[in-house]
């Protein structure tokens, strides 16, 4: 992946997770809508893949622990945990 292809995946990934805590913050979602996980998920996954490659590692772990979340709470809404 090209450096500006990771530039572009790591401001998504910022745009996102502040995208999601906006329209939370603004009561536009509740933290159980599915575009609220999902914006956190993917944000996750774009801020991890960005600073993968910085080599930032405290951040490496800070959105692979909020993507896992995300992922828990995505498979709860869905009915598949309880």
């Amino acid at each position: 992946m090209g450096k500006s292809m990771i530039s572009f995946v790591g401001w998504y990934g910022t745009l996102a997770v502040l995208g999601a805590y906006t329209l939370l913050s603004f009561r536009f979602v509740t933290q159980d809508d599915f575009l609220y996980i999902f914006l956190n998920l993917s944000g996750a996954i774009g801020i991890f893949v960005f600073s993968l490659e910085r080599r930032a590692y405290p951040l490496v772990v800070l959105n692979i622990v909020w993507a896992i979340i995300a992922i828990f709470s995505l498979l709860h809404i869905l009915g598949l945990t309880e």
